[in-house]
């Protein structure tokens, strides 16, 4: 059976390997300010199109030309921890992937490539259209309008990074 892995129902069930594809939004000021996408095969890839994340690494980024980070610097925990650094309220939109799935969001994530500032919802939603639980996915000029949008598909899990007040020196 060619859909073994997922009991013969490929729709609706997932490749019971654990990846995981997640759409990270960051909101200020109750406005969707940034959005990025994170997969997790081949050891993770985050795609910050038009971010200022400098990846985890404090010597060395692996930040590619196409707003792609891979290895170490594309770990999700040190991009959220550096988006609500700023104050930002963080929300995570997770759903289990294939990886034939997560590799191809990972090939549209570097067709995308680089971005300009305010196209990041538009490049992170290109970059997962069509492909499994993205199929009906239309594009977003605003990542908080992704984000609820992303919210009404089937399987999410999400996840609300409440936003770090600064202390005045």
């Amino acid at each position: 059976n060619t859909f073994g892995y997922a009991m013969g129902q490929p729709l609706t069930r997932v490749d019971p390997s654990g990846l995981t594809t997640t759409v990270v939004v960051t909101i200020d000021h109750r406005v969707g300010t940034h959005a990025a996408v994170h997969t997790t095969e081949g050891g993770g890839v985050l795609y910050d199109p038009a971010g200022g994340y400098p990846g985890a690494s404090s010597e060395y980024s692996t930040r590619g030309s196409g707003d792609l980070f891979t290895g170490a610097d594309a770990s999700l925990n040190s991009y959220i921890d550096y988006q609500r650094g700023s104050g930002s309220e963080v929300r995570m939109y997770s759903f289990p992937t294939t990886k034939e799935q997560e590799l191809e969001i990972q090939r549209n994530m570097e067709d995308e490539g680089g971005a300009t500032g305010g196209f990041c919802a538009i490049n992170s939603a290109n970059a997962l259209r069509g492909v499994g639980p993205f199929k009906g996915l239309d594009w977003y000029l605003f990542p908080k309008s992704l984000g609820e949008k992303l919210q009404t598909l089937p399987n999410v899990q999400m996840k609300v990074y409440p936003r770090v007040k600064k202390e005045n020196p």
